[in-house]
């Protein structure tokens, strides 16, 4: 499960798990988005205790910016759509960025976004050695990855 970078009170990774990777995280938009300051900005985000939904709405609530929810999904795909018919902007991982998405970081309105730890969780105790052989696989593959 991906989480920010220094989200432990003590100011140190609260990222529990083996890190594969930091990925840094966009603000996306439809190809002619205009953004309005005036009015409250429509979200297209994954679902509630996903760590890059938290990271979007901290940041938007940093400059105190007003926002609604308008799609709230697991699926990347009716993020897309939902984003591409004009009906919302959204925050994604580099990694899996719709390529008929813009990305609107550094515009004004759209904040600074952190990076996100990506992470492999099992419980040792409770699983055989095939699942930390696999472990080890999946922390090395997502590491060669970049976003």
């Amino acid at each position: 499960m991906p989480l920010p970078r220094g989200t432990a009170p003590n100011g140190e990774d609260a990222v529990k798990g083996r890190i594969a990777r930091y990925e840094p995280l966009h603000w996306l938009t439809a190809p002619d988005y205009l953004d309005d300051p005036e009015q409250r900005l429509k979200l297209a985000l994954f679902p509630n205790g996903c760590a890059v939904r938290q990271a979007g709405l901290k940041a938007l609530e940093q400059i105190e910016r007003p926002w609604r929810i308008t799609c709230s999904t697991r699926s990347v795909d009716l993020i897309e759509q939902t984003v591409l018919n004009g009906a919302a902007v959204s925050v994604m991982e580099a990694s899996i960025l719709p390529e008929s998405l813009r990305i609107l970081d550094g515009h004004p309105g759209f904040p600074p976004l952190p990076e996100i730890a990506m992470s492999v969780h099992y419980h040792k105790a409770a699983c055989g050695p095939h699942v930390g052989i696999f472990a080890d696989y999946l922390v090395g593959e997502l590491g060669r990855r970049r976003g």
